[in-house]
């Protein structure tokens, strides 16, 4: 399932490595700080919204920063696994290598 983490971006949970308070994390730990401009000189960082980021999300590719809180983006994981288990139909199949498998993130065009 699509998990919206702000603007117009939702990604798949399946993707997500961590979800990460920005204020906490950063602040404190000079290995997360080198991990994130790591990630910003690779150009793999999304910014999802000119507004101060709250979050970061890394996924197996990218990392996005958000303006959502991690705490809420954590309830909304547990939201929709909880539905998950709730409906056996809404679970998913695990991912293949081919081609045709869904896409780690997607930006919803408004």
């Amino acid at each position: 399932m699509y998990i919206h983490i702000g603007g117009a971006y939702s990604v798949s949970d399946a993707y997500i490595v961590g979800i990460f308070d920005f204020d906490g994390t950063t602040a404190k730990r000079s290995a997360t700080v080198s991990f994130l401009r790591q990630a910003e000189k690779e150009n793999r960082v999304e910014v999802i919204s000119p507004d101060l980021p709250r979050s970061f999300i890394v996924t197996l590719d990218r990392t996005y920063y958000s303006p959502i809180s991690a705490a809420t983006l954590r309830r909304r994981m547990k939201r929709d696994h909880l539905a998950r288990q709730e409906h056996s139909w809404l679970k998913s199949e695990p991912v293949s290598d081919e081609t045709d498998e869904e896409p780690i993130a997607r930006k919803v065009k408004k």
